[in-house]
């Protein structure tokens, strides 16, 4: 290996391991939030099949929800 590949693969790890840490603090945030079990069902799947779109989407929203900030 060259040292750009080792690089590469250190940065690739710790990128995949910021993202992994994302998904479980939104997945523990989604089980601590005041929805109904139908909706954290929903999202739950939703953070399962779209993690990269739906993680930002679903902690905006929330804390949208939470702040009473609603977009004009």
């Amino acid at each position: 290996m060259t040292a750009a590949t080792v690089t590469e693969v250190v940065i690739a790890l710790v990128v995949a391991s910021a993202l992994f840490l994302l998904w479980v603090f939104a997945v523990v945030r989604l089980f601590t939030d005041t929805l109904s079990v139908s909706a954290k069902l929903a999202w739950f799947v939703v953070l399962l099949l779209f993690a990269p779109i739906a993680i930002p989407v679903y902690l905006i929203l929330r804390h949208r929800r939470h702040t009473g900030s609603h977009p004009a």
